[in-house]
């Protein structure tokens, strides 16, 4: 179960990358996003930063957050592996999942927020 969620990250990072990528400003400027995850207790949080050239930039902000276990919210239940958009660099939009990463249901998801 561990390794098949492990996977769902890796194509959720590999999915902000190519959407990225598929811009014509990413070529022009010879960026490369970079998709780090931090893992707490209740959410995992999508960090995304640039590099150039192989350096990356000392900037990044939080992308969105992917639910670890079930979590009730005040309004919705939330599953495994739901997408939450980022309402501030520590916390999640808990009104309701923009999608869910091991159905690979990525929504409208850019690589520039949820």
């Amino acid at each position: 179960m561990q390794n098949k969620f492990t996977d769902a990250l890796q194509a959720y990072a590999d999915y902000l990358k190519a959407d990225y990528n598929s811009r014509s400003y990413s070529k022009n400027l010879n960026r490369q996003l970079v998709v780090e995850f931090d893992v707490g207790n209740k959410f995992i949080k999508v960090i995304v930063g640039h590099s150039t050239n192989g350096v990356v930039d000392s900037h990044r902000s939080s992308h969105s957050f992917i639910v670890i276990n079930e979590y009730q919210g005040k309004k919705n239940l939330f599953k495994h592996g739901d997408i939450l958009k980022s309402a501030s660099w520590r916390a999640p939009a808990k009104n309701f999942s923009r999608g869910n990463i091991l159905e690979k249901n990525y929504g409208t998801i850019a690589w520039c927020g949820a």
